[in-house]
């Protein structure tokens, strides 16, 4: 049987770890006896991508273990506005992938014909794939997502799907819900972003891509599934970045590179060292911590009884692949192939950096050596959070964004508020890994979880992940039992500081819901209408930064008391008692560090599901309702327009051009004579620089089909940074009407747009950094919304025919291939060319 791999790797749109991805993942595969093509660079084009995977398929045999890995760009395109049954496409991006022109990507539905043809060849596959088609941001500026910023119209993709079906692609080929021969390992869950980042030793690379190869490096030659990996992996991407969640999809039961299938792992390997110590073989696959307890058992042995029990064992150190452990009592010929059963395990204990000189460093050591639930980090260990010391002495934890809370003085108080800070944040981590009950067929899937923004016209819907809300908004949280059983139901939040709130506190072990039933946090219950519930910042947090919080849905079969996670909370808690089902103790565990004991019989389970929101809060004010919508609307998601890295003082000189504007039918414009007009607003390079443009051009006896005279019309020439925002409208034009940028002239003695202005020429050189962004966002959305309501009010009916935002980090959307976009009665094209 012969092991063979394809490795593709895109690196393109400002990804800089996907080449040390490939080649990291060659190795470890080649540490597994496989022989790895890789398809990177020049070679990893759309045509390149699939002559690869088409000569995989072709070299296949039957009993070949086959593995199929990707690093780079998602894409997603969702449903039109015109048809939202229509269904969401997803794609990879290749290196010769263009924003504009033929579509380059290669689809799912392509890639899901292949994999099936390969399956067909060989039933013992596995795919893997570092992206996500959902670009969402964290504040986190090392973090960069795995996504295209912009989504694809639609009909690209739809028509590019019908020139491959008509040029041979079988669609009856694929596996219409999944393939049931191979295992796919996803960076993220569908709604999710996954990123790369910088790790502890300077190096870019994919989170889950990094994860995955120490994964496959500590199994070694051991026995385990996919779903054992699964989990190790999603145990480190979560500690490090909490909102990104790795999933198996597949037969995740299934022996690593085999068609076996194996349970969950019940004992690891062990080696003696001497009468009274043992190393114990594959300690990552089990989480195994310092103070956790083991039986050792004969070879035959299927579960740790105390009659055929050889020793107990405790582990006193942990290594990269393995732990030792002292046994009592000694053994001086411990049998071959004796076996470590865990029966006491220690809590989980979060990495924390610390000094390694100063006169705090030995102080810091040795309090959080003596505390439960954290650990110093070990050398080249990328920690979660970090205690900084200041330069007047003072102490404060860290994340990967800042402080989360002010500085102290070293003394006593300051040293225990660290320490407490630490705890919550070590509880925190452990709640959001909490996985389901049974990973391989998910629990109670009719339970379905959704939240909104309660708006002035109503409900908001918003994602289950990524979005972005603001202090003083209110939301609410809805919970529906879709099955045919009662289930019992706790909503846990997780906020920004790291405290644990309880959001069902009125009945700490769930709310019972009938089947059909919802359940709303933030409903009242006296009338029944649903105010919603306020978004608050956390006193002593600092407001330079948006952050995300989570809010976890715990769903199970029988009632659950999490009171026991309220931090801060737990008066009245007696950690000795005996908890009764496993779930139970696992959530006693994180709250208070006691040991977990693992039952050598049935275990004492109860079936639960974990389903989660991620969101962004910022501390931002909450943007002004838009007076009216655009035809398209290409600006990103909220939190990458929020969040996205800064250019860093980068500044391009474009010419932003409208080439094209064809009314299909003017009737949409009431009346022969219409007016064009352009807002280009940029951040600016300063005050003596402009900051936005307009521009307004008049056309009589337009007719239906006519394409106006623009002759390449100028809409911008100058500087951008950081940001291009664009909005065009098309209105119909009225007598002595005035331009719009006599319009913002006057408009101009109201306080807001005065404001907005002074913000958009200032805060580049007076802002923070991270103030930059919501200062920006905020006031060129005021501008925009002015411009809207000045035109609305010139004939009272106005069409904002197209707006988008383009990053610096996407170049600004310079390029030679015009955009050309077709919304309802209008179809246009502009450009963005470099001027510099």
């Amino acid at each position: 049987m012969r092991r063979t791999a394809l490795l593709i790797g895109a690196q393109t749109g400002g990804l800089e770890g996907v080449d040390h991805d490939v080649a990291s993942m060659a190795g470890a595969l080649q540490r597994h006896g496989f022989t790895p093509v890789t398809c990177t660079g020049g070679q990893a084009t759309r045509a390149g991508i699939l002559a690869a995977y088409d000569a995989l398929i072709d070299g296949a045999e039957e009993g070949d273990a086959c593995f199929v890995y990707y690093s780079g760009h998602g894409g997603l395109v969702a449903a039109p506005p015109e048809d939202p049954s229509a269904p969401e496409r997803q794609f990879i991006v290749p290196s010769d992938f263009k924003s504009e022109g033929e579509f380059l990507g290669i689809t799912s539905i392509e890639l899901s014909v292949r994999l099936a043809r390969l399956t067909r060849k060989s039933a013992n596959v596995a795919v893997a794939f570092d992206c996500c088609h959902s670009a969402h941001m964290t504040k986190d500026a090392d973090l960069r997502v795995r996504a295209l910023l912009h989504k694809t119209p639609y009909e690209r993709v739809t028509e590019h799907l019908a020139r491959q079906v008509e040029a041979g692609l079988d669609l009856r080929a694929r596996h219409v819900e999944s393939n049931e021969h191979a295992v796919r390992l996803m960076a993220c869950e569908s709604q999710q972003s996954a990123f790369e980042y910088t790790n502890a030793d300077g190096v870019r690379t994919g989170v889950m891509t990094e994860s995955l190869v120490l994964a496959l490096d500590e199994v070694g030659d051991l026995p385990v599934t996919w779903s054992t990996v699964a989990e190790m992996v999603r145990r480190r991407v979560t500690t490090l970045v909490p909102s990104q969640w790795p999933a198996a999809e597949g037969p995740s039961a299934r022996l690593l590179f085999s068609t076996e299938t194996g349970g969950a792992l019940a004992a690891l390997p062990v080696v003696p060292l001497a009468p009274e110590r043992i190393e114990v073989r594959g300690a990552p696959l089990l989480n195994v911590q310092v103070g956790d307890r083991f039986a050792i058992m004969p070879a035959i042995a299927e579960r740790a009884d105390d009659a055929t029990k050889l020793a107990d064992a405790e582990v006193t150190e942990l290594g990269t692949m393995t732990a030792t452990a002292t046994l009592q009592p000694a053994v001086a010929d411990l049998p071959a192939g004796a076996r470590a059963f865990r029966t006491v395990g220690a809590a989980p204990e979060l990495a924390v950096g610390l000094p390694t000189a100063g006169p705090l460093a030995a102080t810091l050591r040795a309090r959080v050596e003596e505390t439960v639930l954290i650990r110093p980090a070990a050398q080249g260990e990328e920690p979660a959070v970090e205690v900084r010391v200041d330069e007047q002495g003072r102490i404060a934890v860290h994340d990967r964004i800042g402080p989360l809370h002010p500085w102290h003085v070293a003394d006593e108080a300051g040293l225990r508020t660290v320490i407490d800070n630490l705890q919550r944040q070590a509880k925190a981590t452990a709640l959001r890994t909490l996985g389901d009950s049974d990973e391989l067929s998910r629990p109670f899937p009719g339970v379905t979880l959704e939240w909104a923004r309660v708006g002035p016209a109503g409900p908001e819907p918003l994602g289950l992940s990524g979005a972005v809300v603001h202090a003083g908004e209110k939301v609410f949280v809805r919970v529906h039992n879709g099955t045919n059983d009662i289930v019992f139901v706790s909503l846990i939040d997780i906020g920004l500081a790291a405290q644990i709130s309880i959001l069902t506190a009125a009945d700490t072990s769930g709310i019972r819901l009938l089947p059909g039933a919802d359940h709303t946090f933030g409903r009242d219950a006296f009338d029944g209408s649903v105010p919603g519930v306020t978004m608050v910042w956390p006193p002593g947090l600092e407001e330079s930064a948006a952050r995300t919080e989570t809010v976890l849905a715990i769903i199970t079969a029988e009632r659950l008391d999490v009171s026991v996670l309220a931090q801060g909370g737990l008066k009245g808690f007696d950690p000795l008692r005996p908890a009764g089902s496993a779930l139970e103790e696992t959530l006693a565990q994180i709250a208070t560090g006691r040991t977990k004991q693992f039952d050598a019989g049935t275990p004492r389970g109860i079936r639960y599901a974990v389903r989660g929101i991620d969101f962004t809060l910022s501390p931002a004010k909450p943007p002004e309702p838009e007076p009216g919508a655009f035809l398209v609307d290409e600006r990103p998601e909220p939190s990458v327009r929020l969040l996205a890295p800064r250019g860093a003082g980068r500044t391009r000189h474009v010419a932003v051009r409208l080439d094209d504007l064809v009314v299909h039918h003017n009737r949409a414009m009431f009346g022969a004579d219409v007016r064009v007009d352009a807002l280009v607003l940029t951040g600016g390079g300063g005050v003596n620089e402009p900051v936005y443009h307009v521009n307004t051009e008049r056309f009589s006896d337009v007719r239906d089909g006519d394409r106006l005279p623009l002759d390449k019309l100028l809409m911008y020439h100058g500087p951008v940074t950081d940001y291009l925002d664009l909005a065009v409208w098309v209105t119909r034009d009225t007598s002595g009407s005035l331009a719009l940028s006599d319009l913002l002239r006057k408009e101009f003695t109201s306080q807001e747009v005065q404001v907005a202005g002074a913000q958009l020429a200032g805060l580049a050189l007076t802002a923070p950094h991270a103030a930059l962004a919501v200062g920006a966002l905020g006031a060129a959305t005021v501008v925009v919304n002015v411009a809207y309501r000045l035109l609305l009010g010139v004939a009272g009916h106005s069409i904002g025919l197209y707006r988008t935002t383009l990053l610096a980090q996407e170049d600004f959307g310079i390029g030679p291939v015009p955009h050309f976009r077709r919304a309802q009665a209008f179809s246009f094209a502009y450009t963005i060319t470099d001027v510099s």
